[in-house]
């Protein structure tokens, strides 16, 4: 997150949107910690989930692509820039 904000010079458009997202993501994942419930298994030799809210868990995943969304942020940033680049070093090479 921190390099997409740095890609796109500090825009409120991008900034303030990425900031509630990921509050809200952190949000989540905190409420989380409180409220799915594992135990260990001698059976499985691992920790099993026991108890856990299927929304809370859809909430989850859908907030995990909040990844997936800043770096179609970086990509577009950066094909914006490398087009303005382009024309930039046209017009001074036809000089």
């Amino acid at each position: 997150m921190l390099r997409t904000v740095a890609v796109w010079n500090r825009s409120p458009y991008v900034v303030v949107p990425m900031i509630i997202v990921s509050l809200g993501q952190w949000a989540l994942l905190f409420h989380g910690i409180v409220t799915i419930r594992s135990e260990w298994s001698d059976v499985a030799k691992t920790c099993v989930v026991q108890t856990v809210a299927p929304v809370e868990m859809q909430a989850i995943y859908m907030y995990s692509e909040f990844s997936a969304i800043v770096f179609i942020f970086i990509l577009h940033s950066l094909g914006v820039r490398t087009k303005a680049l382009k024309t930039y070093v046209e017009s001074s090479n036809g000089d």
